[in-house]
């Protein structure tokens, strides 16, 4: 009889032990690395919309998740290329081309993990600083037939106050750019031909 009861025992703590190892292998299944355009995040939960703020950046749209970027994930050993794109206003305007207007200077807000449980999916972004009559793009990293990964632009379909709403094929991380007209008019001149500060009035 107690040897019965110890061959219990045993097989109590056995199953304790292949139990706790499976939950570690759960956790561990959860930080594999998706591919690009999955609309899986590591770290992420893609049960409900998420409550995160990132960089300014959050969504109400349901099953739409935004976090903290794990560079390595998307990028693996190509982070510097893929992050001097968008960190100079040089790789900015080559990423837009044509839609680029000069004498605007171009504001990165990003990049950011984005997530959603079902794909096509339209989302709506609320991003604090933009204004309805603001230029915004969404740049979405993907990648070529060949695997080579690289930013895509993505025009709005809506922007707002704090508001841009953008539709999407698939996911990965995704960036805004807003373009800010740095241009100055000069001096307004009066009828007599000098000039005078347009904000104070001021000869």
């Amino acid at each position: 009889m107690v040897k019965l009861w110890k061959k219990a025992v045993s097989l109590t703590v056995v199953l304790g032990v292949l139990f706790s190892m499976s939950m570690v292998s759960f956790a561990s299944d959860r930080g594999s690395s998706p591919s690009v355009g999955s609309s899986a995040s590591v770290g992420s939960s893609s049960s409900a919309a998420s409550s995160d703020t990132v960089f300014g950046v959050s969504s109400d749209t349901k099953g739409v998740g935004i976090y903290d970027l794990d560079s390595g994930i998307y990028f693996g050993g190509k982070v510097p290329a893929a992050y001097s794109k968008i960190d100079t206003q040089a790789g900015l305007k080559q990423i837009l081309g044509n839609l680029y207007k000069e004498g605007t200077e171009l504001k990165l807000i990003g990049p950011m993990d984005v997530t959603s449980e079902t794909l096509p999916v339209t989302i709506e972004f609320n991003i604090e600083g933009i204004s309805k009559n603001d230029t915004v793009y969404v740049l979405h990293w993907t990648e070529d037939e060949k695997g080579n990964g690289f930013w895509e632009v993505i025009v709005p379909r809506a922007v707002g106050d704090n508001y841009v709403s953008a539709y999407f094929t698939e996911l990965s991380p995704v960036a805004f750019v807003k373009a800010v007209n740095t241009k100055d008019g000069g001096p307004a001149k009066t009828s007599d031909g000098s000039t005078k500060s347009p904000k104070t009035g001021m000869f």
